[in-house]
């Protein structure tokens, strides 16, 4: 069960969550949940339950690490990825990001970043995860590419 809290003192409204995984809270008493069911489908819902998107986000092993949300418009950042096997070029990740505005309740940017595991000795690889931060205005975000190499800056719409 989620419990929003009302503002200086008011009364808190309850949201059950038996279903879901509570991602992140954002925005003005937003919140993103993963589903149990179907597998890979997430949804926004609001401090009274009323669902305001949702969306099935990738597939297979694909795994949704570090939302970020903006403190004061109603969008969340969600990186998805995916790990796949090439012959050619051994295991590939792809980290995926959606920007998804709530009040217009569909995605609004989208970007990829391709990668290659890093070899270590014992021939495991290592993938790292891209890291982001989503401005409290929602305008821009900040992604920290999974090699650890670059700090991007992106306007969003």
């Amino acid at each position: 069960m989620l419990d929003f809290k009302g503002t200086r003192g008011g009364p808190s409204s309850q949201l059950w969550t038996s279903c879901g995984l509570v991602l992140k809270a954002f925005g003005s008493h937003l919140v993103l949940l993963a589903l149990q069911h179907p597998r890979h489908t997430y949804a926004i819902i609001d401090e009274n339950g009323k669902e305001l998107w949702r969306e099935r986000l990738g597939h297979g092993a694909d795994r949704i690490l570090g939302v970020s949300g903006s403190a004061a418009a109603n969008r969340v950042a969600i990186p998805y990825g995916s790990l796949r096997n090439s012959i050619i070029h051994g295991w590939v990740t792809t980290d995926h990001i959606v920007i998804l505005d709530a009040d217009k309740k569909r995605r609004i940017t989208e970007v990829d970043y391709p990668g290659k595991g890093e070899h270590i000795v014992s021939e495991w690889q290592v993938f790292n995860t891209t890291r982001l931060a989503l401005s409290p205005d929602g305008r821009l975000l900040a992604v920290l590419r999974s090699d650890g190499d670059a700090l991007e800056l992106l306007a969003i719409p």
